[in-house]
Parts: C-alpha cells; structure tokens; sequence
C-alpha cells in the first residue's frame, strides 16, 4: 500500500517512482479520493478512453466512464461497484462492464475496485480494468466454432439415421423391419431423445408397431389409444406435427407419457396414399430438447415409412397374385387330368374307335379288368386291332 494519503493529494505529490510503475502497467489504472474523483491516471487507461490525464484529474471517474447514468454534481445516480467501494471499504469485482470513450465509442471491460486504506481509514480507491474486446470476441469465434462442430456433429448423426432407413426400405419388403430399424437409428443417433415409438391405426384404434425406450408397463396401458384420445389422435385428426416444448404445460399428452417423465415430445405424421395412417413419436425427459433440425428430420423418415407401407402393400398385392395364380394353374390341371379321363372312357379310349354293340361290348370288358392283376389273352385274326386293345388295357391299368 502506498504511504501517503491519497484524500489529500495533489497529482504532482505522486512520486516519480510510483508514476513509473504505474505506467509501465498495461491495464488500465486510476486512483480515486473518497469523493470519486480522478487523482491519478496511468498511460494505459489515458490510451483506452481517449482522455488525456489532465482533462480527466478532479473530475467524477463514474460520470466521465458511465455519462448516461451520471449526474454532473456526485460520483453516481445509481450505485456503481466503483462508487460501492468508496462507501463500503470493500473490493469489488465486475466480469463484464462498458466504459465509454472521449469520442463517444464504448468498449467491454473487467475491472476490480480496491479500497485504499490509511491508518485503517478509508481514503480512496484504485481502479484497475482490462479491455476485454478481443477476449470477448474470441470467446464469440470460440462459440460460433463450437456451434458450428455442433451443428456437422448433429447433422452427421442425422445423415446416418435417414441413411440407415433409406436403406433398409430399398433391401426389404418387411414393414416390421423397416420399422424397427427406424427406431433403432433414432434412439442411437438423437442426443435428447429417450423414447421413439411408432403407433399404426388399426379401426378405431392407434397401435404400437415399433418402439424403443419404453417400460413393459407403458406398453401394456398404452399399447392401444382407442380414438380420440391423446397426442397420438390429435396428430392423426389434425394431420400436422404437434411439438411440446414443455409437458407441464400441456393438456394432450396421456397419463402414461407423464408418469414415464416425459418432458417433451414432437410427433409426425405418418401418410399412405394421401390420408394418415400412423404417427412418429419422439420423446425426452428434458424440455426444449428438440428444434426445427428434429422436425426435418422426422419428416424425412416418415416419408420414408410411407414409402416402406407402399413397399408391403405392393408385395402383398403381388403374393395375392401369386397364389391366385397357382390356384387357377392347379384347377386347370384338375381339369385336364379330368377330362383326359373321360376321353379315356367316354370317346373309344383313345385310339379305339367305334360305336356298335360289339365295340362297345369290347370296351366295357376293358375297363373290367383293366383295374385288376389277372392275366389276359386276346383272340382275333390278324388285323382286327388286337395290338389296339392291349395297348388300351395297359394305359388303364396301374402298371
């Protein structure tokens, strides 16, 4: 501490040692008497506010750094921590201030404001501030830089999620797979999400298809939504996504989705040939955890959901189709074996041609033993078609 008293002194009682080092300083200094006034100004704080020392000496240090909230008659209209530590013999400290130049230009500053003290009497203070621009403005390139890592970081993860569903669409025909998949890369890839579930309507009733994050106990009371209740319906009834930045402040959200904890919530609606048919759900047990980022994001999926539907009911149509035409194949096929038969039986057995008693007499001994082991013998003269019956005989026979 210095050993003189500063409520007394002159500027030119400061000695040349004591101006020496507080010049060579590079914050800026000041000293005040008890009354606010300058005694004393160090070359740095003269260069920062763009005064000259002797314009500044006697003057309210407040009224020249803090002109909009001064009166030209005391140190300070409302107490500053420059003035507080001239009534309370206290240090003060401030992380971030704007003192004002000559030339009417501001700049950011932290300052401290020390007592001085004199045989335990408090006779003045000192005033030391840092210009804190390029700190300030580093921090703020610091935070855009870290905003900026943020926003690829969070963008990357997306790209993956939407990455992840696009593909499996394109390699399956499985909605249930397409589906857990879904929810499998948002769970992963989300940072605030801890719930994903995707409800399907069935009748009159919105059900679980796909979910990730969810107690047995949420799945068994709310498995099922019977229509119109909750934020799963509204969605569907409204067709638009429905976001709650805060659940203490809504009125939609089901019993179950409070008990779990949930905060937030954004739903999207899932469409197939123009109408809603499901819902897309995302939930946190933060609130605000969600932005427009998430809201683009959850459109992209359920369009790729509506794609995957599309994909199911295409590939049911076709194995429908399929089976049809197995079912015809097999009928025609039915139908030729039947009607071979009855060429068999009904028109001469095929190569024996006739229709006399005689050859029909023939016939009829024909389809008598054709069916059984015996042995048989044929008569005839040459030429009479003895070859044409045993022939016959063999074709109807189980050999």
């Amino acid at each position: 501490m210095y050993q003189f008293n500063y409520n007394k002194m002159k500027p030119d009682e400061l000695r040349d040692y004591d101006k020496l080092i507080l010049n060579a300083v590079r914050e800026g200094v000041f000293i005040l008497d008890l009354e606010g006034k300058v005694v004393f100004v160090n070359l740095a704080a003269a260069e920062m506010t763009g005064w000259h020392s002797e314009e500044l000496i006697g003057k309210y240090l407040h009224n020249i750094l803090h002109p909009a909230q001064s009166d030209s008659d005391s140190c300070c209209r409302n107490e500053c921590k420059i003035c507080a530590t001239l009534k309370d013999g206290e240090i003060h400290h401030a992380d971030e201030e704007v003192f004002w130049r000559k030339d009417g230009t501001n700049f950011p500053v932290e300052y401290t404001s020390t007592p001085i003290l004199e045989d335990e009497k408090l006779t003045g203070a000192v005033l030391i501030f840092t210009n804190i621009t390029e700190r300030k403005q580093a921090k703020k390139t610091e935070e855009a830089l870290r905003k900026n890592l943020d926003q690829l970081s969070k963008k990357s993860s997306y790209e993956t999620i939407v990455s992840s569903v696009t593909r499996i669409v394109h390699q399956s025909i499985n909605l249930e797979e397409v589906l857990e998949n879904a929810i499998e890369a948002m769970s992963k890839n989300i940072d605030l999400v801890d719930n994903v579930v995707i409800y399907l309507i069935e009748g009159k009733e919105a059900v679980i298809r796909a979910h990730g994050g969810f107690p047995d106990w949420y799945i068994e009371r709310a498995g099922r939504i019977a229509y119109p209740k909750g934020a799963t319906w509204k969605t569907i009834i409204e067709g638009k996504p429905l976001y709650c930045a805060d659940v203490d402040q809504d009125t939609v959200i089901g019993p179950a989705g409070r008990e779990m904890g949930t905060k937030s919530y954004l739903s999207m609606p899932i469409r197939f040939e123009g109408r809603v048919i499901g819902v897309l759900f995302i939930l946190s047990y933060r609130k605000n955890a969600f932005d427009q980022d998430e809201l683009k994001l959850l459109n992209v999926v359920a369009q790729q959901i509506e794609i995957a539907i599309n994909n199911a009911h295409q590939a049911e149509a076709l194995q429908k189709a399929l089976r049809e035409v197995e079912l015809l194949k097999n009928r025609l096929q039915a139908e030729n074996i039947y009607l071979q038969e009855e060429i068999k039986t009904e028109h001469n057995f095929e190569e024996i041609i006739g229709q006399s008693p005689a050859i029909r007499r023939v016939l009829h001994k024909i389809e008598q033993i054709a069916p059984t082991d015996i042995t048989v013998l044929i008569q005839g003269e040459t030429g009479t078609g003895k070859e044409l019956v045993a022939r016959t005989i063999h074709n109807l026979s189980p050999r």
